[in-house]
């Protein structure tokens, strides 16, 4: 698309944009049913009669009301129930009222009453009360509900005793004089305080005549007040003639909102490399003098419109716009109103839920400040904020339903951080800026890339603005140093999403119903604004410091050579090569942090190699991209954390408790039982690790109980010196805590018998040495065994690889993780997801010790270990020893293949199981269990993807073999 078109597109938004600023009519959110409801129930008195003050409203929403009784959903179903439920009261009234003008025969409004409320009927069950995110829900609809049942109209829902309690929480310090002074949000939705405030003390709370420049809210206010006010009257007019609706008789949810337009504009088109002289200087100056002596009007804050209660984000955007053309705007004030004790920020005082992209729009207007410096402690609190919120997967904005509009501020204004600590101007935390800042901005990369469609859009219903937000996310961070191999692919990606665009071009000011405020709206501007900044985006070039380049250490030869084991893998046969990049670099990321862990919890074995710390991240990452399950990053770091310690445990009890003598075995089953049976392991303090919430980096040193204590005590003190730490850590970690007793008793008690395991295939393996030597080249039968080899396989070859301790541990995380109660529930609730869980986890963990075998099986003849092929069940006639080399070779060939035969049945059924879990998970119609479905995905993926590189490759550490 050429470059002048672009540009006269540009002009002409910014040509409205200053137009509306001084005329006061700037405003372009799309028409709510919800408030249109609101206006067309407003009731004047004139010459002594009642009338209808809008009836164009009301005609407008019996003009819309779709076939199966409700409104529109724009983008969720709490649209549809806020827009159905204020339409349905809307009826009522006027069903009800004794109006002689503009009478509406009551019998005809039946047939609309009667579907609106089957409509409720059958959505209200099915709402999740918990997800709302809308402006003010869990006000605005018990109000409606209440005010219903004076019409005689009741519903009764699930979710309903939540969203009482939800209601009870927010007002629980509500004291109606904040509102008279104007003070508070809730001037924005007086709707639902319609019984709790006195409407003729609220004139002070005007703005423009509006309450909060919001219709529904003067609507209220014009409604439930003594005396009639004109400005407010004469507000709604206005609102009707100059808001979307353009005298349709419909009204948006706010306006009009110059402030919010305007910095949101001006700051994209800024971020798309239009100039002010591309733009239109003299259009330029008369937007940004409107917005510079806005801020000074109001000292230093701002709303979203003049005098309206100020808020971080529009006073951010504005900082950031005068900034970018060369202002010195003081951010004090937005720091002393908007700063928490918690030392982020809050869009509002009193939010019920931080916003995610106020404190991206406050980090990027800080950091356009010529002394950001200066801020330091600021930055460094919102970044550390930021990041922790993309870790935990809270991240989802409550003002934008697309997380890529999240990913997308974050992204600008991580680079921009890099930048300025690139140029010496900012000093923070190396912990900050590898541990968190590095693994977070190589997910946006990856997230964005991996969530491409196939037409070049992004979002599932291939929205243009959501897909403008990818292609300037990908602009963001195309500098990354270490992602050079995917700067090919990211180039290709963002001129895919352009190519979508100027398909679509004629469409750009077509609204997206993206935004939220009590109901989901879109803007026509914003999304214009949005598409021509992502048809020509700044993509900045950087020649990086060592600083920055080595935040994330990774080479093109690892990178390659990771990426070629993975490609041989038959489930990863025809996967694009830069997507397996893409994982590799991602886990690298991690590396760093789990390196600095791995001395924590269980100290390094003389002669191991830790050869599989390197792919303990990129297998986690790997599945969790593949799978585009994108599952957050505190979860699959947790998960490196285990599966890291499962290994070391492997390690020490090969190269330790190996070395027991057998009553010192006995000692040893006796002292696990004793530490797993114990709460607190007297004497052991944890200390903040680098995978808990609030310190991911570690100095390196270790607190952890030294082998042997200078007093000469036994092994066995030692033993149970590491061992009750390492137990400790396990059961007391952080993020299972809030699981169910059931759940954390489970935890217990399979990590009671995975140590347990481990010491009985120590005892196996002792009896088995002693058995006859047999020539090293042959396949050993282990005559001595004390059970079959089904009944091995099932309890300590099944226990002793960790894959049920594993479970039972990310069954604890996910029930934790998705708690918002004080007695949690267990992560699987009902009998059958439960029942299904166990037997997932039974197949899972006899298909790992088979294939674990598989892949072991030179390493366990050369170390004289246990290995599935030396139960006399694999040997039948083959009972003699060979005298031929070739003959002995055959036999290897088939005792490996009739292992890979019964690896490959607890495969299928493993699956079989899974899949029929996940079918119960995925259509049980609950949130929480559709995330643990995501979860049990994973950790099949994962285990299954250890068993495919256990048959390429041995990952276990050769270790020194116990004498």
């Amino acid at each position: 698309m050429e470059s002048p078109l672009l540009e006269s597109r540009a002009q002409k938004l910014v040509q409205g944009l200053a137009d509306g600023c001084e005329s006061g009519t700037l405003g372009s959110a799309t028409v709510a049913i919800y408030d249109t409801a609101w206006v067309s129930m407003i009731i004047k008195h004139v010459d002594g009669r009642d009338q209808w003050l809008f009836p164009e409203c009301f005609h407008f929403l019996l003009d819309n009301q779709l076939s199966e009784g409700s409104w529109e959903s724009y983008a969720s179903l709490d649209d549809g129930i806020l827009n159905t439920l204020a339409a349905l009261l809307a009826l009522k009234k006027h069903s009800n009222a004794v109006i002689p003008e503009n009478k509406i025969d009551s019998f005809s409004l039946d047939v609309p009453i009667s579907k609106a409320r089957s409509y409720l009927e059958e959505k209200l069950p099915e709402w999740d009360v918990d997800s709302g995110i809308h402006v003010g829900f869990e006000i605005l609809v018990p109000a409606l509900l209440a005010m219903l049942e004076t019409e005689q109209i009741y519903f009764s829902f699930p979710g309903r005793h939540l969203l009482q309690k939800l209601r009870d929480a927010k007002l629980a310090k509500f004291d109606p004089q904040m509102i008279y002074n104007g003070q508070t949000t809730l001037v924005h939705s007086l709707e639902a305080l319609v019984s709790e405030i006195d409407f003729d003390m609220l004139s002070r709370s005007k703005t423009f005549g509006s309450m909060m420049g919001s219709p529904a809210s003067t609507a209220a206010y014009l409604m439930h007040s003594s005396q009639w006010d004109p400005e407010a009257e004469i507000y709604l007019r206005k609102v009707i003639d100059d808001g979307e609706g353009k005298g349709n008789g419909a009204v948006p949810s706010v306006f009009p909102t110059p402030v919010f337009e305007t910095t949101w504009i001006l700051s994209t088109l800024f971020q798309g490399n239009y100039s002010v002289n591309t733009l239109g200087a003299d259009q330029i100056d008369r937007t940004i003098s409107y917005l510079q002596d806005q801020f000074q009007k109001q000292k230093g804050v701002l709303g979203f419109a003049p005098s309206v209660l100020p808020d971080a984000d529009d006073t951010a955007k504005t900082i950031l716009t005068l900034n970018h053309l060369g202002g010195k705007t003081d951010p004090e004030q937005m720091i002393k109103h908007f700063k928490t004790k918690q030392n982020h920020f809050c869009t509002y005082p009193g939010e019920r839920n931080t916003s995610f992209s106020a404190n991206c729009n406050v980090l990027q207007a800080l950091l356009s400040c010529h002394d950001a410096q200066k801020y330091t402690s600021e930055i460094s609190s919102v970044t550390a904020f930021l990041c922790d919120s993309w870790w935990t997967g809270t991240a989802r904005d409550k003002w934008n339903h697309s997380l890529q509009y999240s990913m997308m501020l974050l992204s600008g204004a991580l680079m921009r951080l890099l930048e300025l600590c690139d140029q010496g101007v900012l000093k923070l935390s190396a912990a900050l800026l590898q541990d968190q800042v590095s693994v977070v901005l190589t997910q946006l990369v990856n997230r964005t890339l991996l969530t491409q469609c196939h037409t070049g859009a992004w979002d599932a219903n291939e929205l243009l603005e959501a897909t403008a937000y990818g292609v300037l996310t990908l602009a963001a961070v195309f500098p990354l140093p270490w992602i050079e191999c995917l700067k090919e692919d990211i180039r290709l990606a963002m001129q895919k999403g352009q190519r979508f665009l100027i398909q679509a071009q004629g469409d750009w000011n077509k609204p997206q119903y993206l935004w939220i405020e009590k109901v989901t709206y879109g803007s026509p501007r914003l999304s214009e604004a949005y598409c021509l900044a992502a048809m020509r985006p700044s993509i900045s070039s950087h020649a990086w410091s060592k600083q920055i380049s080595n935040l994330v250490h990774v080479t093109e030869k690892s990178i390659s050579k990771f990426s070629k084991l993975i490609s041989s893998l038959m489930i990863f046969q025809g996967e694009p090569l830069w997507r397996l990049k893409a994982s590799a670099i991602e886990g690298y990321a991690f590396l760093p942090l789990l390196k600095s862990a791995r001395m924590d919890i269980l100290p390094r074995q003389k002669g191991a190699r830790n050869k599989y710390l390197d792919f303990i991240p990129c297998t986690w990452v790997l599945i969790n991209n593949h799978k585009g399950l994108f599952l957050q990053a505190n979860l699959v770091w947790d998960m490196m954390v285990l599966t890291m310690c499962n290994f070391r445990v492997d390690e020490y009890m090969e190269t330790v408790v190996a070395k027991f003598s057998e009553e010192g075995l006995e000692s040893v089953k006796s002292a696990i039982h004793s530490l797993c049976a114990q709460e607190k392991i007297n004497g052991i303090q944890t200390k903040k690790r680098p995978h808990e919430d609030s310190a991911r980096a570690t100095n390196g040193t270790s607190q952890q109980p030294e082998t042997n204590s200078d007093n000469g005590s036994s092994a066995l003190a030692s033993f149970k010196a590491i061992m009750g730490y390492y137990i400790n850590a396990m059961l007391n970690y952080p993020r299972i805590q809030h699981a169910s007793l059931t759940d954390q008793n489970h935890l217990r008690s399979e990590l009671q018998t995975f140590l347990l395991a481990h010491v009985a295939q120590i005892e196996d393996n002792a009896r088995f040495s002693v058995q006859e030597p047999q020539s090293p080249s042959t396949t050993a039968i282990f005559v001595s065994t004390r059970r079959s080899y089904y009944e091995w396989a099932h309890t300590v070859g099944a226990n002793s690889v960790s894959c049920p301790f594993s479970f039972a541990f990310f069954t604890c995380l996910l029930g934790s993780s998705l708690s918002s109660t004080p007695h949690p529930a267990d992560c699987f609730s009902s009998i059958h997801q439960n029942y299904l869980a166990r037997d997932l986890c039974a197949h899972l963990a006899v298909m790992s010790r088979l294939y674990n075998d598989y892949g072991s099986f030179a390493r366990d003849r050369a170390e004289a270990n246990i290995n599935s092929v030396n139960f006399a069940e694999f040997h039948g006639p083959y009972t003699h020893s060979y005298s031929k080399q070739e003959d002995e070779s055959r036999k290897e060939i088939q005792l490996k293949a009739d292992l890979l035969v019964l690896a490959r049945h607890e495969r299928q059924m493993a699956d079989s199981v899974g899949e029929k879990l996940l079918v119960n998970l995925r259509t049980s119609g609950s949130s929480k269990d559709r995330s643990e479905a995501d979860g049990v995905s994973l950790f099949m993926g994962v285990t299954a993807l250890y068993a495919d590189i256990y048959v390429a490759r041995d990952l276990s550490n050769h270790v020194e073999k116990a004498q």
